[in-house]
């Protein structure tokens, strides 16, 4: 199964919205950037997911292909928690 390089929001998680994209593929799986936004700041990091188990979470529902609540261009330029900063800044 192939992924374009889109995000997904992780189901379950209560008051911290969490999304991840790939970002790259490995021999055994995919490199992805997971981005968390809890009540007062975002946490972002770059992990290694087997493509089973990606796959397996799609398949299922646990991911769910949704986009961030900020741009994808800023995210593009700034990563998306910095475009979070930015935006609560500016009074979005």
């Amino acid at each position: 199964m192939q992924h374009p390089q889109r995000w997904y929001r992780v189901k379950g998680i209560n008051d911290i919205r969490t999304y991840i994209r790939v970002v790259g593929e490995r021999d055994h799986g995919y490199q992805i950037m997971i981005a968390s936004f809890y009540e007062d700041f975002c946490r972002e990091s770059t992990e290694q997911i087997s493509r089973h188990l990606f796959d397996t979470c799609v398949r299922t529902g646990y991911l769910l292909p949704e986009d961030p609540p900020y741009s994808i261009a800023a995210t593009e330029a700034l990563g998306i928690c910095e475009a979070a900063d930015h935006r609560i800044a500016a009074g979005g």
